[in-house]
């Protein structure tokens, strides 16, 4: 298993899906209905689960071999699946194995491919810097950037701003959109500066954060690019909404880098 898998059994429908643990049925399909992203643990399944089972990110069970109906129905769904974990235990609290609790909402990957469930690393990092001189000219990817006090990246058509200096995504949001969308969209069409490797970006007007050494303050969510359903597909950007990352002010400024840690 990767250093990040606290669990491992047959990967019975293909795909990665992230999301928050539930255990029940009902609280999934209250989850999925505002909007969140699950992961949907049960010791067995039955037709009356197959309303949580189909909209989930990923499916997880007790139930043994790639015939058990929790792998047939995720298969026909196309939803990530991982049955007959070695040593799972649900309750109403989360699941185990071994010593390794993972509580009710945390947010967990399931690698149908490779037959595991993981935990997201604690540190976000900095995986892509984009940048363009004009409104409609392509984002260049870069390995650093300066990020300059009250007016964003040097080089973006955005640098000088007021209000809009510095726009950031999160993969983890982009995964989200591309399972809803059906197919994949590359960080560098959506047009934000800054891209993390997962977690949740706050979205709370006034929230301070920091991406490497720079300093943030968020003005609001990021509407998704006009440019989208023309560069990938209609319907493109409907599901980027409320996952387009945000747009933040720069309290202070610095050199950014790929690999920089983020704290959220």
């Amino acid at each position: 298993m990767e250093h990040d898998a606290f669990a491992a059994g047959t990967g019975a429908s293909p795909g990665v899906g992230r999301g928050q643990l539930h255990v029940d049925v009902d609280d999934a399909l209250d989850a999925i209905a505002a909007g969140g992203s699950v992961v949907l643990a049960l010791p067995s399944s039955a037709p009356g689960d197959v309303p949580a089972l189909t909209r989930a990110a990923g499916v997880v069970t007790l139930d043994q071999g790639p015939d058990c109906h929790a792998a047939i129905v995720a298969r026909g769904a196309g939803v990530p699946a991982v049955v007959g974990v070695d040593g799972l235990q649900i309750s109403g609290a989360g699941i185990a194995v071994g010593d390794i609790v993972v509580p009710v909402g945390t947010m967990v990957t399931v690698d149908g491919n490779a037959g595991e469930i993981r935990l997201e690393p604690l540190t976000s990092t900095v995986v892509g810097i984009q940048l363009a001189k004009a409104t409609r000219m392509g984002m260049k990817s870069v390995e650093s950037a300066e990020i300059e006090t009250a007016a964003g990246l040097v080089g973006d058509r955005y640098h000088g701003s007021k209000h809009r200096q510095l726009s950031v995504q999160s993969l983890s949001e982009l995964a989200d959109a591309e399972r809803q969308f059906g197919q994949p969209i590359d960080p560098l069409l959506t047009r934000r500066n800054v891209t993390i490797s997962h977690g949740d970006i706050p979205r709370t007007p006034g929230h301070r954060w920091s991406v490497g050494d720079v300093e943030l303050e968020v003005v609001r969510d990021a509407a998704p690019c006009k440019m989208l359903d023309m560069e990938i597909g209609d319907g493109a950007r409907t599901v980027m909404r409320q996952r387009a990352g945000v747009i933040c002010r720069v309290i202070a400024g610095g050199t950014l880098s790929l690999g920089d840690e983020v704290v959220l």
